[in-house]
């Protein structure tokens, strides 16, 4: 069925940004089909009337971990504090706090006008949990369109290595944790090449190189094998170090400049 949002007005970006009143939307399988001048008839059609409310383009968001509030956190920056939160998150007490925290991330980023994140590293499949509720119109967050990666996947001593990535030292085991992601219905598989900044001991930690170029294409293959595609995580340090497993093997890239 056919959705139309009636009698919106529209800011026309083509036009010196005039607005436009009295505008009809109508959107068929959650593509924009046409904007035509206000009509009251539309049989057939879902209809919102729209009267007196701006249409705006949604916010896409490409780079979200939705367990964490985005303030510095020495937490999970390792150690007896570290070790406390991921036994925690894994008791069903646990689990109920965790998706209280996912939940409420993903309404503040609809609130603050984002209609599209990109999930990209969490615990115990939470963003997966919070994407299939999503779908079923459930929570505060309804609406929201989630890309979700599942776990992230490393090596030893990469980012995110004892708290949101899964961790494999060989390329066959790194394959496997790609087929158990995809294998939870993530959309896309998430690698993190270096270290990071949160996980960090020690200066110049962040920009090291953890992951191989063989481990790379291991896992980026197997991704596209799977029909997904891959991102990663990586330090602006080594950006010319990995350039040609960058351009060969993974899709997109999120840099941490230092």
């Amino acid at each position: 069925m056919k959705t139309v949002f009636s009698n919106c007005n529209i800011i026309d970006t083509e036009n010196g940004c005039a607005v436009r009143h009295g505008a009809d939307i109508t959107v068929s399988d959650g593509k924009i089909e046409s904007i035509t001048d206000h009509s009251a008839a539309h049989p057939g059609c879902r209809v919102y009337d729209m009267s007196g409310k701006y249409a705006l383009p949604g916010l896409i968001n490409l780079h979200v971990h939705l367990f964490g509030s985005g303030r510095p956190s020495k937490v999970l920056g390792g150690g007896s504090a570290q070790r406390r939160l991921i036994a925690f998150i894994h008791t069903k007490l646990g689990r109920f706090v965790l998706s209280r925290l996912v939940n409420s991330a993903a309404e503040n980023q609809l609130n603050s006008g984002v209609t599209t994140v990109r999930a990209v590293g969490d615990f115990c499949g939470s963003d997966i949990d919070l994407r299939n509720a999503l779908a079923k119109g459930k929570g505060g967050a309804a609406g929201l369109r989630v890309l979700v990666s599942g776990p992230a996947i490393t090596v030893p001593g990469g980012h995110g290595d004892g708290t949101f990535a899964n961790v494999a030292d060989t390329e066959e085991g790194l394959v496997r944790l790609v087929d158990e992601n995809v294998g939870r219905g993530a959309d896309l598989i998430k690698i993190c090449i270096t270290g990071g900044v949160m996980d960090a001991k020690k200066k110049g930690e962040p920009g090291e190189v953890r992951m191989n170029e063989a481990q790379v294409k291991a896992v980026c293959d197997r991704a596209h094998s799977l029909g997904k595609k891959s991102c990663s995580s990586r330090s602006e340090r080594h950006r010319r170090r990995n350039s040609r497993a960058r351009r060969r093997r993974y899709d997109r890239a999120r840099l941490c400049p230092l």
